[in-house]
């Protein structure tokens, strides 16, 4: 009884001791993020001194599905229950929303992106013409360019260009997805799809005459 009396506070004292991280640590929680991935990561920032009893913690204050995902910016020392109750509460930095209108070339959507300062031209182009991204993407060798999905996105400011470029082409394939029995039924594959998108908006910047255009 002893034993274990001590070993419950020892765990209360650790998630209830505040840690010292770095002052301005930033934690970014992707959407989805698995309990032990962020309790991982809050060790790594020295948030977190024992991702264990930090997952014990939130499991048993049922707030491990209510996680919610963004970025955090840690200014003081705070304990593990703290950063749990942190968490719960939402991100204390806001994104940033960035808009890519419908028609951009893959060279103006790099601009819009150096514009808001998520990194240099170079490094966006740079990595449009990497062959293991590419690869990885299922991407055609002639790159990005059609594959960047038109819309509002909010965007971590701790966002890496690489990151940013499988946002995008992931909502590509959001949309391609839903797409698919169409472009199966006219015979199309999905480089055809985007070949015949890019000619029609080259054709045209009107969105009432693309269905004439198309047809």
């Amino acid at each position: 009884a002893l034993a274990v009396t001590a070993c419950a506070w020892y765990a209360w004292h650790q998630i209830h001791s505040p840690a010292e991280p770095m002052p301005g640590t930033i934690v970014s929680v992707a959407p989805g993020a698995s309990l032990r991935s962020v309790a991982d990561q809050l060790r790594r920032v020295r948030l977190v001194r024992h991702p264990a009893l930090f997952i014990g913690w939130a499991r048993f204050k049922r707030g491990d599905r209510g996680i919610r995902s963004g970025t955090y910016r840690i200014e003081r020392p705070i304990s593990a229950v703290e950063v749990l109750d942190l968490l719960l509460a939402g991100p204390t930095v806001e994104p940033r929303w960035v808009t890519i209108p419908e028609g951009y070339t893959a060279a103006q959507v790099v601009q819009v992106l150096e514009e808001r300062g998520f990194g240099g031209a170079d490094v966006f182009q740079c990595l449009m013409t990497d062959p293991a991204l590419l690869t990885d993407l299922g991407l055609p060798g002639s790159g990005f360019e059609g594959y960047i999905f038109p819309d509002t996105y909010a965007l971590d400011w701790t966002s890496t260009p690489e990151g940013i470029l499988r946002t995008m082409v992931r909502s590509f394939r959001r949309v391609g997805d839903e797409l698919a029995e169409r472009r199966t039924r006219a015979g199309m594959t999905e480089i055809e799809m985007v070949t015949l998108a890019s000619v029609i908006e080259k054709e045209t910047g009107k969105g009432d005459e693309r269905a004439m255009i198309s047809g």
